[in-house]
């Protein structure tokens, strides 16, 4: 079965992707504000944090095997000098290598139960030791319900990248976040997190000639240099606008868009595959508040949204969700489940990557299921 858009000039997105429920070992109970996260150094997953109404909020790092598609917990071996980063839910995270070193989970900001956080911890993947970074610079204030678009760049400096050709330099940006219940922050700047420096640098003004207004439970995801902000929520507005953000001119654009836009949202999640951005999920709260279960395509070459057809295979689609995560997993479709006895049905795509979706909730509950789409 084919999916394409009728309307001329449009893409066609190929073969109707399906999602498949993978049956994994060991997994983390039901939570609502974590993150996943795909280690491309190791072809795992990692989740942090979290929170449920039984268990209140998580500080666990678990790690799963994509192909034995078992979950475990990161061993961290704590002395008396050791420290380790606080429970919390609604940070950011992403996998950074500082120059020299081993990968590490970067945890920024969030929730827990001292309330916003303003903190910075990196886990080291392969020692599995937490460090507080010491940033400098100028640090945004605390938030929650934020989001981070990761930007790495060939180093270009020998000295810098110690003749290692590979050795890609990476920066965090920020923007927006919440401070209270629907409230968003006041400061609508971007700030940068120079990853190999621990230095922040303020990178736009409050409020240039163009650029968009503060929100939460917005998307601000990378594709190379530039940085797509989807939907969000401020007090009683909520957005289903497109900006995007150049991080190398520092400037922002509204970019208009066509095809079926998705409905304003929050909570939902954004992910990368080649050029497309993938929207899934979300919480409207106009007019009868409702949770989607929808998926969404952007291509970044045309603008032109994509509703596709989606199929399930048995026991069905996730649920409608807000507040789960998601990630791609960059060439592993073929080996999700390789090493399971029970064989699972690999995702098949022509870029052999995968959407991994993980946890969250509706109106019903919080899930702990995990789903692949074929992207």
């Amino acid at each position: 079965m084919l999916t394409t858009l009728t309307a001329t000039g449009a893409p066609s997105f190929g073969a109707c992707p399906t999602w498949r429920q993978l049956i994994t070992s060991d997994a983390p109970s039901p939570r609502a504000g974590h993150t996943l996260t795909f280690n491309p150094f190791t072809n795992e997953c990692v989740l942090f944090g979290g929170a449920s109404h039984e268990e209140g909020y998580y500080d666990k790092v678990y790690l799963l095997d994509l192909e034995t598609l078992g979950w475990k917990v990161a061993d961290v071996p704590l002395t008396a000098n050791d420290a380790a980063a606080p429970a919390r839910y609604e940070h950011i995270a992403a996998i950074v290598q500082r120059r020299g070193g081993s990968p590490q989970l970067l945890i920024m900001y969030g929730a827990g139960d001292e309330g916003v956080r303003d903190d910075v911890w990196a886990f080291d993947l392969e020692t599995r030791r937490w460090t507080e970074w010491q940033t400098k610079g100028t640090k945004p204030c605390g938030r929650t319900i934020h989001s981070a678009g990761l930007v790495r760049t060939p180093a270009v400096d020998e000295k810098k990248s110690n003749g290692d050709s590979s050795y890609e330099k990476s920066r965090l940006y920020v923007f927006g976040g919440g401070v209270a219940s629907d409230a968003a922050v006041l400061d609508a700047s971007v700030y940068c997190l120079d990853v190999d420096n621990m230095l922040w640098i303020k990178v736009t003004h409050e409020r240039q000639q163009t650029s968009p207004p503060t929100r939460l439970g917005h998307s601000f995801t990378a594709i190379g240099t530039k940085i797509y902000l989807f939907g969000g929520l401020h007090l009683n507005e909520a957005y289903n606008d497109l900006w995007i953000f150049d991080t190398v001119m520092r400037t922002w654009t509204l970019q208009p868009t066509s095809g079926q836009i998705p409905s304003a949202r929050s909570g939902h999640t954004t992910t990368v595959s080649g050029s497309k951005l993938y929207v899934f999920g979300g919480f409207s709260k106009s007019g009868k508040p409702e949770v989607y279960d929808h998926v969404y395509v952007l291509d970044t070459d045309s603008f032109v949204w994509h509703k596709p057809e989606v199929a399930a295979l048995p026991p069905g689609p996730p649920a409608p969700s807000l507040d789960h995560d998601a990630c791609v997993a960059i060439g592993m479709g073929p080996r999700i489940g390789s090493k399971v006895e029970e064989v699972q049905v690999p995702v098949q795509t022509e870029s052999g990557n995968a959407l991994l979706v993980f946890g969250g909730m509706d109106f019903s509950g919080m899930h702990n299921s995990l789903y692949s789409l074929d992207v």
